[in-house]
């Protein structure tokens, strides 16, 4: 689904349809095979850039209450797995859509990015002892 997202987003294609088919089983959770569980980080990567991709989908196809749920949950799970580049991404996509949101979205944003902001104060203040 990430890579039809991407595809969809680039060529500004409807893909609804495969959302409400698939969109269900797109969840976060360890994977497992018949080799062991997929390392955590590698999952959440993907994951946080699937969700990127889901969320400016939604931004396109003018779901914005949608697009900003895809947003947030990327945003925590990229703060969670220390995805800076990430976090980056979202920053700039909700930046583009911060005029379409409510009062209360904005609150929940600036308080999303004041915790981003605590968690880069503490990687430089272990950084700098090091």
């Amino acid at each position: 689904m990430y890579r039809i997202l991407q595809a969809a987003n680039q060529f500004e294609l409807n893909v609804d349809h495969l959302l409400e088919r698939f969109g269900a089983h797109l969840t976060y959770k360890e994977r497992s095979c018949r080799f062991g569980h997929y390392n955590t980080q590698i999952v959440a990567d993907q994951y946080v850039r699937y969700l990127w991709e889901l969320a400016q989908y939604e931004f396109r196809t003018r779901r914005v209450e949608m697009g900003v749920r895809q947003l947030f949950e990327g945003m925590e799970l990229a703060l969670r797995f220390n995805h800076e580049s990430m976090l980056i991404r979202y920053a700039r996509l909700f930046e583009q859509f911060r005029h379409e949101a409510s009062r209360e979205v904005q609150e929940k944003y600036k308080y999303l990015f004041c915790e981003v902001e605590k968690s880069y104060e503490i990687k430089s203040i272990i950084v700098d002892r090091a």
